[in-house]
């Protein structure tokens, strides 16, 4: 069964509702090809943060909270690293016009996967 922790890094304060945890647990066992750890990030957070403590520790799901996520550098992803929106209307990652976005590069012979982006939408990135 995947372990599920809604309170990982300090700046997660929210605490979550028995139907919220159980809707994250549905989440995790339908993707447990990503990792067996959700971190749930709320608008203000820092996913980048969420993303770079999910790829030290073997992978998982950054889980972004409705609203809007104004990023201010580029987003960089990992192999079994996902991001998973409630809602592509619910959750937005906000760029405010510049050419920020988010990346997963890999090298030759170093294929990225496992990995899913899902349920939000960039808006106002200049980044083509």
């Amino acid at each position: 069964m995947p372990i599920i922790e809604t309170t990982p890094i300090e700046f997660s304060a929210k605490r979550f509702t028995v139907s919220q945890k159980r809707e994250m647990a549905k989440f995790a066992r339908r993707n447990l090809y990503f990792g067996s750890r959700i971190i749930v990030i709320q608008a203000g957070d820092s996913i980048q943060r969420a993303i770079d403590e999910l790829n030290n520790s073997g992978g998982g799901i950054v889980f972004l909270k409705a609203g809007t996520h104004t990023i201010t550098n580029d987003i960089t992803g990992y192999a079994k690293v996902s991001i998973q929106g409630e809602g592509r209307d619910q959750t937005i990652i906000e760029c405010s016009g510049s050419a920020y976005g988010i990346k997963y590069i890999s090298t030759a012979g170093n294929e990225y996967k496992n990995f899913k982006l899902e349920g939000f939408t960039i808006q106002n990135s200049n980044n083509a």
